[in-house]
Parts: structure tokens; sequence; C-alpha cells
């Protein structure tokens, strides 16, 4: 399959991913998000959080702060 093929494929829902503002890259942090809420619902503070996990996943702190920040968007 071309890229073309598969964008053609999947144009409703990468359009709707767009419109939502989330970035196709962040596939790749969904399970520093499901580890972010898990920790949040444990009742470590979101600086705790911050440093732990952008240090596990090699990125910036606002790094992080902007990814979560895009997750926890409403979408329509």
């Amino acid at each position: 399959m071309k890229v073309f093929e598969a964008l053609t494929f999947a144009r409703p829902l990468v359009e709707t991913i767009f419109q939502a503002g989330a970035n196709p890259k962040d596939v790749q942090y969904l399970e520093m998000y499901s580890e972010y809420l898990r920790l949040e619902q444990e009742g470590h503070k979101k600086v705790y959080i911050a440093a732990v996990l952008s240090e596990e996943y090699e990125i910036t702190e606002r790094t992080f702060y902007d990814i979560v920040k895009r997750m926890g968007r409403d979408v329509g």
C-alpha cells in the first residue's frame, strides 16, 4: 500500500485529528498520558508527575505539559 492510499483510506479520521488540534505524532505518547492519568488518580502532584515522566520518556517538562494539554482537550 502506498502512503497516498493509506491517507485516502484514513482521511476522515486524519481530518478529525487535525480539527481536534492533535498532532498525529502524539500517538507515541499515549502510554505516557495513560501513566499520567494513573499517577494523578493516585494523588501525585503534577510537578512530580512531570519530572518523572519527562525523564522516563526523554522529553522536556515543557513538552510534557504541552502534550498533557493537547491530550486533555475536548474534541468538538
